[in-house]
């Protein structure tokens, strides 16, 4: 299938992978998923010496398949229920689904600071106010603490700024079966996606957890604490599974974020590509085995399924 225009690219993550698999088919090598990103990949890509225009976005992802289903390790549909590990022909799926999408704004630097220091990163009562001692050890002494407390204040500031830096905050699309047709069979109940895009980690399995409890940790684990801005309320909650907030996410985690101040879109039809992150499996209130998907979003274009 040709692709459309995409509406959303991780452009690192795909420029990456379209680097392997045209370098591995000009070398006539075996193809190996070997992927380390940082802030920006870690693979010196340098371009061809030709009179070759540059490929597409649209060019790189039709490569990108049409690679991947060569290698056998294109899978189509979403993981139905609980694996501890995927294999590595395993981890690239290509969905049609439906989701609705959020944006996780990223926390300010004022919050970071308060988070991470607690009162120290507070302006204390009279702090802000000029001050002149009248004379006296003790007012000199004050004044002293006054200027330090603030020096501290704003190195601790400047160090959340430097850390923020140009980062934008993250995307967020949920397929939920209520409200998706193509995502479950009847033999398993919430099969769900979250798909985090932006994310600028290395492209690894990371151990799952068993439960909605754990699902939503690992949620937490992948916006990361530069993006906690509107989950701050249930930041720490989140390590308490029997609180209500886990039973609704457990439910419908569209709704739970709702209720915390994450914005939702209208559901739409979408195809993905995406690469799994980690398999997260837990009973359903049905008591029929269902599993959460957290992935990394390597395009999604809009479907007319």
């Amino acid at each position: 299938m040709i692709p459309n225009d995409p509406v959303y690219v991780d452009h690192p993550r795909l420029d990456h992978y379209f680097e392997q698999i045209t370098s591995s088919a000009k070398q006539r090598k075996p193809f190996a998923w070997a992927v380390k990103l940082g802030l920006s990949p870690s693979v010196e890509i340098k371009p061809e010496q030709s009179a070759r225009p540059a490929p597409t976005t649209t060019e790189k992802i039709r490569v990108l398949l049409e690679g991947l289903a060569a290698e056998r390790a294109l899978h189509h549909g979403r993981v139905l229920t609980y694996k501890r590990r995927l294999e590595e022909d395993e981890v690239f799926r290509l969905e049609t689904t439906t989701v609705v999408h959020a944006f996780i704004p990223p926390i300010t630097a004022e919050a970071l600071a308060l988070s991470r220091y607690g009162k120290a990163a507070q302006v204390q009562p009279g702090d802000e106010e000029d001050w002149l001692p009248v004379g006296g050890r003790t007012d000199f002494e004050a004044e002293r603490a006054r200027r330090g407390r603030l020096a501290a204040r704003e190195s601790m500031l400047e160090e959340a700024r430097r850390e923020i830096a140009d980062f934008k905050g993250l995307h967020l699309w949920l397929s939920h079966p209520w409200y998706d047709p193509h995502a479950a069979s009847s033999e398993y109940t919430y099969p769900q996606l979250l798909l985090v895009g932006d994310s600028r980690r290395s492209d690894q399995e990371i151990a799952p957890g068993g439960s909605a409890y754990s699902a939503l940790v690992g949620l937490f684990d992948e916006v990361g604490e530069l993006a906690v801005s509107v989950l701050a309320s249930v930041k720490e909650a989140r390590y308490n599974p029997t609180s209500g907030f886990h039973v609704r996410f457990l439910a419908d985690p569209c709704e739970a974020l709702k209720s915390v101040g994450v914005r939702f879109g209208e559901p739409k039809p979408v195809r993905t590509l995406y690469y799994v992150r980690r398999v997260i499996g837990y009973r359903a209130p049905s008591g029929h085995e269902a599993a959460t998907t957290i992935a990394y979003p390597i395009f999604i274009e809009a479907s007319g399924a």
